[in-house]
């Protein structure tokens, strides 16, 4: 299924976000998708392809879906885990995105840094984005994130929101207090560009 909606991915962002799932539940056709994203195009900074449920490296299709949704002059955004970085190169590789956002949502892996390589070695744009996991991340970790991180062009941070937890796992974590989240950020200043903290 095919949901489209509008958000703010960073700071000064305004982007159409195309979530791609499989199930059943309100749906899209992908012709009503590309003719809405073209009649915005004035109004958008890019349109994201991402998934709730699976990543979008993952499915059979993707380059095709990629170029039939996403108009001539709209950058487009692949928000991805980056943990098949062969699928990765090709899309990369054939131009089929403008920017890729590399989601960490625990350590990053080797797959994640080798797919941060390919990225750099074809001199593509990236964002990182990680979620702040209280017990996973914290000073030590997102610094070695940020140092692996470099060249981004945005660095994005986003605290654990308990409210929007969706994984059984995790309840009863508390979320960072302002204080820890201000450290945080302090420890990636002067390793990346422009490190943001959504809160």
């Amino acid at each position: 299924k095919f949901v489209r909606t509008n958000t703010t991915l960073c700071p000064g962002w305004c982007v159409s976000v195309l979530y791609i799932d499989d199930g059943d539940g309100p749906s899209h056709s992908l012709v009503e998708i590309a003719n809405s994203l073209r009649s915005d195009v004035d109004s958008l900074d890019g349109v994201v392809i991402t998934s709730m449920t699976t990543d979008p490296l993952k499915l059979d299709g993707i380059h095709k879906l990629i170029m039939s949704v996403k108009p001539p002059r709209l950058r487009c955004i692949l928000m991805t885990a980056a943990e098949y970085p062969d699928r990765l190169d090709d899309i990369v590789g054939a131009g089929y995105v403008d920017i890729v956002d590399v989601h960490i949502s625990e350590l990053m892996t080797p797959d994640q840094m080798k797919s941060l390589d390919i990225i750099r070695k074809l001199n593509y744009d990236f964002f990182v984005t990680v979620d702040m996991m209280p017990g996973v991340i914290g000073v030590d970790q997102i610094r070695d994130i940020a140092e692996q991180s470099r060249g981004c062009l945005k660095f994005v941070m986003r605290p654990f929101d308990p409210q929007k937890n969706r994984d059984p796992t995790r309840i009863g974590i508390k979320p960072y207090r302002k204080m820890e989240l201000e450290s945080l950020m302090s420890a990636v200043k002067g390793i990346v560009r422009n490190p943001v903290m959504i809160v």
